[in-house]
């Protein structure tokens, strides 16, 4: 076995150092934003859990959104309120679970729950000036534009 000069034995140590200091330094940076993350985190889940309680205090429980919102809110009312997800078009079809926009689409009193300035919320707005005879009750809520029909 032939023993490494000093110099590249000075070379290696620098070398298996430098890596390990960058391995350490981006662990770091990525727990610092992490953590730096948390407030907002919780802030939105907050949020969260108000338009749940908000949507069962209107007596809101089938409705029409987004996909991440629909998650959520069947999530964390434990399936009291059942959601059926919308695209930026209106096109529903797009449920994890059929069964839930077998349940809203059949609802006559299904509310749409749209996110204010989303695609959705300004598609469903034209939809109804273009459509005569059709009512809503429309409210802001926890940053959601509500369309109930009445």
């Amino acid at each position: 076995m032939k023993i490494p000069s000093p110099g590249l034995t000075k070379v290696l140590i620098a070398f298996k150092g430098g890596m390990l200091l960058l391995i350490g330094t981006v662990f770091l940076m990525g727990t610092m934003s992490t953590f730096s993350q948390i407030p907002a985190t919780q802030t939105i889940n907050q949020q969260q859990v108000e338009l749940v309680d908000d949507l069962l205090h209107h007596s809101i429980t089938r409705m029409y959104s987004d996909y991440w919102t629909c998650d959520r809110v069947i999530f964390q009312s434990n399936e009291q309120i059942i959601c059926s997800i919308i695209d930026g078009q209106l096109h529903t079809g797009h449920d994890r679970y059929r069964p839930y926009g077998n349940i809203v689409e059949t609802n006559q009193h299904a509310t749409y729950v749209l996110r204010v300035d989303s695609a959705e919320a300004s598609t469903f707005a034209q939809k109804v000036a273009e459509t005569p005879g059709k009512h809503y009750l429309h409210f802001i809520l926890d940053g959601y534009e509500i369309y109930q029909p009445v």
